[in-house]
């Protein structure tokens, strides 16, 4: 096997199995270690035969970056589950809105939201009501004894003429 056979075969290996980058690292990687280890001294056949098929080499690496691509999913779905908002995109365009793992755009998510705006909603007017009748019971009896005043002042006066 020489130079060319094995890029080849390393290549189609990897075709489809990993990304155009991944594909190309790879093959740049083992150029360069090729020609490296002729530079030094080494013939071709002596450097592919410690190599061994490419395969082989590109079963690993197949592996490996199957590997690094669950765990990074992993990981990557385990911070964004856990901490506040966050979409995901589907493949048909739609995003689905999670807070943690909790999912805002289904039908208990919307359900969700318009129950918790109508208790905010409620909250709010509550609390007016609430204010409303502090003022009415500070204010109303003051007003009431104003009017009395005013009465009383006008008999008075009525009285007095």
């Amino acid at each position: 096997m020489n130079r060319e056979e094995f890029i080849s075969e390393l290549r189609e290996s990897l075709n489809g199995n990993v990304s155009r980058e991944v594909i190309e690292d790879t093959i740049s990687y083992y150029n360069d270690y090729i020609r490296d280890a002729i530079n030094n001294g080494a013939s071709e056949e002596e450097v592919l035969g410690a190599l061994g098929r490419g395969s082989f080499i590109a079963k690993t690496i197949i592996e490996a970056n199957n590997k690094k691509e669950t765990v990074h999913k992993t990981r990557s779905e385990d911070n964004n589950s856990e901490k506040g908002f966050h979409a995901e995109f589907n493949d048909d365009g739609t995003a689905d809105i999670k807070y943690g793992k909790f999912k805002l755009s289904s039908w208990y998510g919307k359900v969700f939201i318009i129950l918790a705006a109508v208790l905010l909603i409620g909250v709010i007017f509550a609390v007016i009501a609430g204010l409303f009748a502090i003022i009415i019971n500070v204010i109303l009896p003051i007003a009431l004894l104003l009017v009395v005043i005013w009465i009383i002042v006008y008999v008075v006066k009525m009285i007095i003429k």
